[in-house]
């Protein structure tokens, strides 16, 4: 198990060595050549580029794992092909070592476990909130906390990614809920890469669970012509050039992390095929790079739908969006909204290190009040590339 806390974190200083439309710490080229030995161990039979597939031409690409455990077709986006590839076969490699765990495990009940040390807050686990386990007997792997580094256990279905027994846990106890899922799932080029990448991505889902769970949505929508960024404003004359309408919402919670909603439609009235509106998500401490990700996952869910090959979305989400007044509906929302926020009103931090981006994420959660935050590592030693999970009670997800 690493050791993690915010001593060691505050002591050490990882520069961030790639910095064009992402923060990494090498290429993404780099890190697709550190991937691709794996790829038979972990069962990647396919890089596939999909790009083509649209007219946009924003890179996408597909890699696939046919005996996945849960997931066998991932994707990834970037503002290069690189980047795209890069961004799949991690979240392939990622995946795989949520299924194939090989942490000790104990077994007890929470009771029982928080007499052996600290226990995840499940009082405050969105998944626990209508269940009572108290004397349930669970299986249970080591995190660390990592405000202090204490040991804190977790339950093991909270991690894994397993699902080969669907609806049974791992002692045939019957109907468990649907605990796993990916969000705080993540890898990286350096154990702090990993980290701050499922930071950003807790962060992001939380805000826009929150956002759908508003009544009246805030809208918030960017005026673009104030995007000034190199990268997002190709990626935004792309969109424009094929005829699509863009909306972006600025979603920037209370914590000041930005991040954006982007969606994208083009007019059902007049479309020959017309795909229906789809939204992507980005957050980073660069306002820039949070933006660029959410336009760029706008253009990946629109490619899901020309492509098909998501093996988690059933038939009847594709058929439900063949109907064109729905698609009307959508656009019209879409669009009725003019933009007058300015993409300087929304905050960034450029940091040089990815310490200090941890630090800055995990301060803000402390002061909203999330003070357990933990980490799993499955980062298997003979791979050598970090694979963390981390969990957040308090935090919303949306289920997978």
């Amino acid at each position: 198990m690493m050791e993690l806390s915010l001593d060691t974190i505050r002591s050490a200083a990882t520069a961030k060595g790639h910095r064009h439309g992402t923060d990494r710490l090498v290429p993404p080229r780099e890190t697709f050549e550190r991937v691709r030995p794996h790829f038979a161990e972990i069962g990647l039979t396919r890089v596939a580029n999909v790009t083509g597939l649209d007219v946009l031409g924003i890179p996408v690409v597909l890699s696939v794992r046919p005996n996945s455990r849960s997931l066998a077709v991932h994707q990834g986006k970037g503002l290069t092909l690189d980047a795209a590839r890069a961004s799949c076969v991690m979240e392939s490699l990622e995946r795989w070592h949520a299924e194939n765990m090989t942490l000790p495990l104990r077994l007890g009940t929470p009771r029982e476990m928080a007499q052996q040390g600290q226990v995840l807050d499940l009082d405050r686990h969105e998944l626990f909130q209508s269940h009572d386990f108290r004397d349930r007997r669970l299986l249970w792997v080591e995190g660390r906390e990592l405000t202090g580094g204490a040991r804190v256990w977790v339950p093991y279905n909270l991690v894994t990614m397993d699902f080969r027994c669907d609806g049974f846990d791992l002692l045939g106890h019957g109907t468990v809920p649907p605990w796993g899922n990916s969000n705080g799932l993540a890898s990286g080029n350096h154990p702090m890469e990993a980290l701050a990448h499922a930071l950003c991505e807790l962060v992001e889902r939380d805000t826009f669970i929150r956002d759908s769970m508003q009544p009246v949505a805030p809208r918030n929508t960017m005026d673009l012509a104030t995007v000034d960024d190199p990268a997002c404003r190709q990626v935004l004359d792309v969109f424009l050039s094929a005829g699509l309408e863009v909306a972006v919402r600025d979603l920037t919670p209370d914590l000041g992390i930005p991040t954006f909603e982007c969606s994208i439609g083009e007019d059902p009235r007049t479309s020959h095929s017309p795909l229906p509106v789809n939204t992507g998500w980005g957050t980073h401490l660069r306002r820039e790079i949070a933006l660029l990700r959410a336009l760029t996952e706008a253009a990946q869910t629109r490619l899901t739908f020309i492509s098909g090959a998501r093996d988690d979305l059933p038939r009847n989400v594709y058929d439900s969006q063949r109907d064109k007044l729905r698609l009307t509906a959508k656009w019209n929302e879409m669009r009725k909204s003019s933009g007058t926020r300015a993409f300087h009103e929304t905050p960034s931090h450029p940091h040089d290190t990815f310490e200090q981006d941890v630090l800055k994420i995990v301060d803000a959660l402390r002061e909203r009040g999330q003070s357990q935050i933990v980490v799993v590592d499955l980062t298997k030693p003979h791979i050598e590339i970090p694979v963390m999970k981390v969990l957040v009670p308090g935090l919303l997800a949306p289920m997978e």
